[in-house]
């Protein structure tokens, strides 16, 4: 027990150690008065003595003992103020950060619609925080920055014949507490940029051709700056609550920490009945609460954009340490005259769709147990997502083409298909067929042998048999040589069992399907 809480027990207990103290005096005067008389003659009057000798001292003391603490209880509560037997100020919190979302990225619809939309969709960590009111401040200042600049577009250069003799691309913008004039300027920008994004392939020259060079570079900048707000958006999300438990206002209450990726914005939710002049100090990466009544709470939640160990080429030790908090750290956390101490169930309501960390995320002087931890749990991760690719993704060895003719799997999940075969010239090759591409399906056939004139033949023979066209721009690899035959119109499993017959076996020798990855 502390000397604080010893001093409030005693000042409480003034009366009732006023009383024992007079009560133990009385019968200090009774024993005294027994033992005068030598009425307890049978043990002996030495031995009577010794006895009530023992129990008046020993009362007496315990008697001038109460008398003492209670007196002196008295005066300590005429001296000392009534605040200095209050509790400490007692302050919770708890820091939870969350992965965000580009829609974009997340819904097929919402990718289509970005190509008309005049302002580009927010990213959202919950079902919750898709939506304008849990949006941050910043959104709304950029949407009007940006709607500024299609206006002054739309202001210099008029558009709106243009594109109504282009023919029927009627956009209508329903909803929203538009003017009249705001809403027609809104669906000339979202009929302009689906025809740029849609109809003309984002291409400036045929932009040019209808409404003019000057025109299509002013359009054109805009575009950039409506991407550079969207590189800018936030894919983190992190509240930092703050609860004052105890029964005394907490009073400059100051968090101090490190945020290690690009603060996109920030809010402060409070009550200022109950929270007095909170604030956050940017440049300090400080934030500061004046005072917090007892049973209040502040949520301070910030949107940052973060990289994470996995988009970094060579992440070191202080990387992976900055990775466990998702790159905010708490160096400080400061109660005047109080204490403050982690408690991750003032975040038990808080569910993202994603949620990265909750806890302290406090700086500490040793993180070798932590970075353990999370190696061990990264590590059973990694072989979880490889088995679960591996069921989903399947290579099969060796097959025939009848097996590859009768496959069940849709040819969408093929990745590629390996040919291994052998020129009349006997020259060992492989015609690795690419189902995928950004730059569409294609053969990349390569050569051990590195002979190329060979290979010239050999190209020529897979170019005709799958009217393909071939780059001619054969690369030494050091332990081959390659070249890439593009195919435009794809590949079928089916397709391939039927070359392997009627063009493979029948020009080439030693044929075979080395691999099939889905």
């Amino acid at each position: 027990m502390g000397s604080r809480s010893f001093l409030s027990l005693l000042i409480k207990s003034r009366v009732y150690l006023g009383v024992v103290g007079l009560i133990v005096i009385v019968f200090y005067f009774i024993y005294l008065g027994i033992l005068r008389l030598g009425i307890i003659s049978p043990l002996g009057v030495e031995a009577s003595f010794s006895i009530l000798s023992k129990i008046i001292n020993y009362t007496f003391f315990l008697a001038i003992t109460s008398v003492v603490l209670s007196v002196l209880a008295y005066i300590l509560s005429k001296v000392l103020p009534p605040s200095f037997f209050e509790p400490v100020p007692k302050i919770e919190y708890a820091l939870a950060i969350a992965k965000m979302f580009d829609p974009v990225e997340q819904d097929g619809m919402a990718k289509i619609m970005d190509q008309l939309e005049i302002y580009p969709g927010f990213p959202y960590y919950s079902r919750e925080s898709d939506h304008p009111s849990l949006w941050p401040l910043r959104v709304t200042q950029d949407r009007q920055a940006l709607f500024s600049q299609y206006k002054a577009f739309l202001d210099t250069y008029p558009i709106s014949n243009t594109l109504a003799g282009l023919g029927d691309n009627t956009i209508q913008i329903l909803g929203g507490n538009y003017i009249s004039d705001e809403r027609t300027q809104l669906e000339l920008i979202a009929k302009l940029r689906a025809l740029f994004n849609n109809q003309l392939g984002r291409e400036p020259a045929a932009l040019t051709e209808i409404i003019g060079a000057e025109a299509a570079t002013a359009f054109i900048t805009v575009e950039a700056q409506r991407e550079q707000i969207r590189q800018q958006f936030p894919n983190r999300f992190a509240v930092l609550r703050i609860k004052n438990i105890g029964k005394r206002d907490a009073q400059n209450v100051t968090v101090e920490f490190d945020l290690f990726g690009a603060l996109y914005d920030f809010a402060i939710n409070d009550d200022p009945q109950q929270v007095h002049h909170a604030e956050y100090d940017r440049a300090k990466k400080r934030i500061m609460l004046d005072k917090v009544l007892p049973g209040y709470q502040v949520d301070v939640r910030f949107w940052y954009q973060y990289y994470s160990v996995d988009n970094r080429v060579f992440p070191d030790k202080s990387d992976f340490i900055i990775e466990l908090t998702q790159g905010l750290i708490i160096n400080n956390f400061v109660v005047s005259e109080g204490k403050a101490v982690a408690n991750n169930k003032l975040l038990e309501d808080f569910s993202p769709y994603e949620l990265l960390y909750v806890g302290s995320a406090s700086k500490k002087d040793d993180y070798s147990s932590d970075l353990k931890q999370y190696f061990e749990k990264k590590s059973a991760l990694s072989k979880v997502h490889f088995k679960q690719y591996d069921e989903e993704h399947p290579s099969f060895k060796d097959v025939s083409p009848e097996w590859l003719a009768s496959s069940k799997r849709a040819d969408e999940s093929v990745n590629a298909v390996w040919i291994s075969f052998t020129s009349k010239a006997g020259k060992s090759y492989k015609a690795i067929h690419v189902f995928r591409h950004p730059n569409g399906p294609y053969i990349l056939l390569s050569s051990k042998s590195k002979d190329r004139d060979d290979f010239l033949n050999v190209e020529r023979e897979i170019e005709d048999a799958y009217q393909g066209i071939a780059e001619n721009n054969i690369n030494d690899r050091g332990d081959d040589i390659c070249d890439v035959i593009s195919v435009a119109h794809g590949f079928t499993q089916k397709g391939i069992s039927e070359q392997i017959e009627v063009f493979f076996r029948k020009i080439f020798d030693n044929v075979i399907v080395e691999a099939v990855h889905f």
